[in-house]
């Protein structure tokens, strides 16, 4: 869905000639972000520990997520 929204933003104000490289730059950092929270979280979880407060990890762990793409 955020692929969707920041890619019909570039669409709205570029040729596709520049939407394109802005949508990337654009959404890079935070997919890269969200790749790297997964992994620790799969990480975390493989611990004996992991699974004590799943919904207190994940709130804290994605909350940035809740700012704008």
């Amino acid at each position: 869905m955020e692929d969707a929204w920041v890619l019909a933003d570039e669409l709205a104000g570029s040729p596709m000639s520049g939407a394109l490289p802005n949508f990337c730059r654009r959404r890079s950092p935070r997919v890269q972000w969200i790749q790297e929270r997964t992994r620790a979280w799969v990480e975390r979880m493989r611990t004996p520990d992991g699974a004590a407060d799943l919904a207190t990890i994940h709130q804290h762990d994605y909350a940035p997520l809740l700012n704008e793409p």
